[in-house]
């Protein structure tokens, strides 16, 4: 009676969560067989949800860059209520392709795959109707007029989805980084090609694997495209030590660029970028560490599209440990995110129990100001809840011990008018302790951020929270946290954002596998 009574509680929790926090969340059933079959939920396609199956293992004949799929390879399609509807064949490529992109919106799903050839490098497109109809299939009459590796190129899409921007970074003489940029329509007719050739252009990220998806405005990087067709980067200066970012005009080869300055002795660690659509903003940030990894330097940067200038900078330095520790002992990992509209924020999940009290030798006799003094007062450390969110009004750690699950948060504005903060969200978490990606996923939804995560109820049955946040971190109390099925072990770990109000989560039970629709 105690299990059935807590699934009873759950329950409740669950109807009254969706209610206040208008959540809704979707399972699907259990998607193939775990021990023999991978998937991936690699696109919302109009009120389809669209799945990449394939077996464990890639066929070894082929190395694994090539755009090459076994006969077991195929999509699967998933309706509305994510039922399974259709399976649509996976068709091959040729050997010479770099890699592929799978872009979709209320019309289509599309297939988009750069080949390699004599000189060039060419582009192929499948188009389906959203419920899996194959409506076109060819080579799209433009190409970039030369051959690179796959990580030379990158996809990019703006927030109204009319404008998507193919990217070629291109290695020219005396080691002068030339960048093609060719804008589609949203049908993939050719609105304009530019080249760009400049010693401090440099290329601000890579898209590694041979899959991959749109740069959307919503996505944690260092590049994004307007409504407009303009677009923006922020990347390492060829010149210095420092950062760029540079406003490329949609309409010809005219650009601009701004320096962001670092401390010197930097080491950069994160860049992040932000576009406003409405208010013709752009916010760049950029994660740098100084003599530890633990002292931390962040540089942010306000942009006006309108004017072609910086009209706000700042740079916050601070630790992420308390005052007499330098080092960190324990595992832990870190992201640097975007707010948009407001500014960054760095988090720092704990895993293994986090002690103070050790300094090292190095540090014994450290007066860096940067260091020293950073530690929060008595007062504010008997506010620190267990168990719970706090906020904590200036940067800087927050206590000598964590838990694993721990999650400590640093703001960063980028308006003169706020003040940064430092906040800790205190909650047991159950996640793989070797993965590299936090076991809390992060969704900004307007001027909230939702931190979506497992945490244990009552100490019985695995289930998942949601902590809502303001931009001054502030708790969103009056939404209430959402639960949702115990019997289901949410992997926020694999989440992935695949529209600007609605996610996607694997789930596990009884060592089985399915998907999970979070709708915002």
């Amino acid at each position: 009676m105690r299990v059935q009574r807590g699934t009873y509680l759950a329950g409740f929790l669950l109807l009254l969560s969706q209610s206040l926090l208008s959540q809704k969340v979707l399972y699907s059933p259990f998607v193939g067989d775990p021990s023999s079959l991978k998937f991936e939920v690699v696109a919302k396609a109009g009120d389809y949800y669209w799945l990449q199956i394939g077996r464990k293992k890639d066929s070894p004949r082929y190395p694994s860059n090539y755009g090459i799929r076994d006969n077991s390879q195929s999509f699967e399609i998933y309706d509305s209520r994510v039922k399974p509807v259709r399976t649509v064949p996976f068709n091959s490529v040729a050997v010479t392709s770099l890699k592929e992109y799978f872009i979709s919106d209320e019309r289509y799903f599309d297939r988009l795959i750069l080949v390699t050839d004599y000189h060039k490098t060419n582009l192929y497109l499948q188009r389906y109707a959203p419920d899996g109809t194959l409506l076109s299939e060819g080579k799209i009459p433009s190409s970039f007029p030369f051959n690179e590796i796959a990580n030379n190129f990158l996809l990019i899409r703006s927030e109204d989805k009319t404008k998507i921007l193919i990217l070629g970074f291109e290695t020219g003489t005396n080691a002068i980084q030339k960048v093609h940029a060719l804008l589609f329509n949203r049908d993939w007719n050719l609105l304009v090609y530019n080249k760009y050739e400049h010693p401090y252009l440099s290329q601000p990220m890579v898209q590694y694997d041979f899959t991959n998806y749109p740069i959307e405005h919503f996505s944690n990087a260092p590049v994004k495209v307007a409504n407009s067709g303009d677009w923006l980067m922020t990347a390492p200066s060829r010149s210095n030590h420092n950062f760029l970012i540079f406003h490329f005009m949609s309409q010809d080869s005219e650009f601009v660029y701004k320096e962001v300055k670092l401390p010197a002795s930097s080491s950069v660690e994160s860049v992040s970028l932000s576009l406003d659509n409405r208010k013709n903003e752009v916010l760049t940030g950029v994660l740098a560490r100084l003599r530890y990894p633990s002292i931390k330097s962040v540089s942010v940067a306000h942009y006006s599209l309108q004017r072609k200038e910086i009209d706000f900078d700042s740079s916050y330095r601070f630790s992420t440990l308390n005052s007499d520790k330098m080092k960190n002992e324990n595992l832990f990992e870190e992201d640097f995110i975007p707010f948009p509209g407001a500014g960054f924020m760095l988090l720092k999940e704990y895993g293994r129990t986090f002690t103070g009290g050790y300094r090292s030798e190095e540090s014994e006799n450290e007066t860096d100001p940067v260091i020293v003094n950073r530690t929060m007062g008595t007062a504010q450390k008997k506010l620190y809840n267990n168990e719970d969110y706090t906020r904590i009004s200036e940067l800087g750690s927050t206590d000598k011990t964590h838990k694993r699950g721990d999650l400590n948060l640093f703001y960063f504005p980028a308006d003169k008018n706020e003040t940064p903060w430092t906040g800790i969200i205190s909650k047991e978490q159950i996640t793989e302790l070797n993965s590299s990606f936090l076991s809390y996923f992060i969704v900004p939804i307007g001027n909230k951020l939702f931190f979506l995560y497992n945490s244990r109820f009552k100490r019985s049955d695995q289930s998942g929270s949601t902590t809502i946040l303001d931009q001054e971190g502030n708790l969103i109390e009056d939404a209430g946290i959402a639960f949702w099925d115990i019997n289901n072990t949410l992997i926020f770990q694999k989440a992935r954002q695949i529209a600007s109000n609605e996610v996607v989560i694997p789930y596990e039970r009884n060592q089985r596998e399915g998907f999970a629709v979070i709708k915002f």
